[in-house]
């Protein structure tokens, strides 16, 4: 998805990263292309990234995260997209995508490395709006649809692609 970031309007998004090796690899690469990005994940710099995403989106900016977190497990919502979503009161966009050529790496998400010339598509979901409830049982069933949306989006991303 990195490529068509950059061709949004400057400064419009700010993604997250995480500060470990790996997240490292993607930063130099936003940063080359010019894309605004915070690290930080659960163990290192994540309240402060949580800040920058924050302030970003009570600047009208769209903040982009990896929705499964640093640890997982896969395709299981972390609490944080949640708590920022509430915390400045905006909804939660789902989108996904899908290439038809890719590897994917054995590592506990899954990830697939897109390839070059593939095809690919990108589907967004209906945006879904924070809730007004501190009641874990409310918080639970939102993450729930919100993980839903977001694994129903990326079926669809498949097998529009006979992946």
């Amino acid at each position: 998805m990195i490529p068509f970031m950059h061709t949004w309007p400057k400064n419009s998004i700010l993604s997250m990263v995480s500060g470990h090796n790996d997240g490292l690899i993607i930063a130099k690469t936003f940063k080359r292309l010019n894309i605004d990005y915070t690290t930080g994940s659960t163990n290192k710099g994540g309240v402060r990234a949580f800040i920058s995403l924050l302030k970003a989106l009570r600047e009208d900016r769209i903040a982009a995260i990896i929705p499964d977190g640093p640890r997982g497990p896969a395709q299981k919502l972390s609490r944080g997209v949640l708590e920022l979503s509430r915390h400045a009161n905006v909804p939660i966009m789902p989108l996904t995508y899908a290439t038809t050529w890719f590897v994917e790496f054995n590592s506990w998400d899954k990830f697939r490395l897109p390839l070059p010339f593939s095809k690919g598509v990108f589907i967004y979901g209906t945006p879904i709006s924070p809730i007004n409830s501190d009641a874990e049982s409310d918080i639970e069933a939102w993450r729930l649809r919100v993980e839903s949306a977001l694994t129903d989006l990326q079926n669809q991303a498949d097998k529009f692609l006979n992946n």
